[in-house]
């Protein structure tokens, strides 16, 4: 049997909804107190595990739950409330229309730490470092947009 875009809508927003309570999770372990990551924090995950394991959960959980809200959440939206479904970056801006999304070009830009939150690992601790806590900085803008398409869904009577 076939989902329709509703359930899709629905599966997609709890799944959202999962992967946005372990990222902050990661994010809380990762800045203590709000304290940025440094260099020198980051060369010391030779000697930790626990730090390399934190930082590759933090990074692998901003990435799926930034790219879900991204390319399954907003489309799903959009298309049951009868909008036009285009690339991400026509999306954004639609999403910016509606007021679930403050900056499409800090979203893309999140979306770019991605591949810098992994490929920087091995590298160079001065750019992950920076990386992170450039992701860091955005997480509460990705929660607030998952908040808003949620609640949109929900006004709308689409969930």
């Amino acid at each position: 049997m076939t989902e329709s875009p509703a359930e899709r809508l629905v599966r997609a927003l709890d799944l959202a909804e999962r992967e946005e309570t372990a990222l902050v999770d990661a994010r809380d372990r990762l800045f203590p107190e709000g304290a940025p990551v440094t260099p020198a924090w980051l060369r010391g995950i030779a000697d930790s595990p626990a730090r390399g394991d934190l930082v590759e959960a933090f990074a692998a959980r901003f990435g799926r739950f930034q790219d879900g809200l991204g390319t399954k959440v907003l489309p799903l939206l959009l298309a049951a409330l009868g909008e036009r479904v285009g690339p991400l970056l026509d999306n954004l801006d639609r999403a910016h229309r509606f007021g679930w999304v403050d900056d499409p070009d800090a979203w893309m830009t999140a979306r770019g730490l991605r591949n810098r939150l992994v490929h920087e690992y091995v590298d160079d601790p001065d750019d992950l470092a920076d990386a992170l806590n450039m992701a860091g900085h955005y997480v509460p803008a990705l929660t607030a947009a998952h908040a808003r398409m949620a609640e949109a869904a929900r006004r709308r009577g689409i969930v």
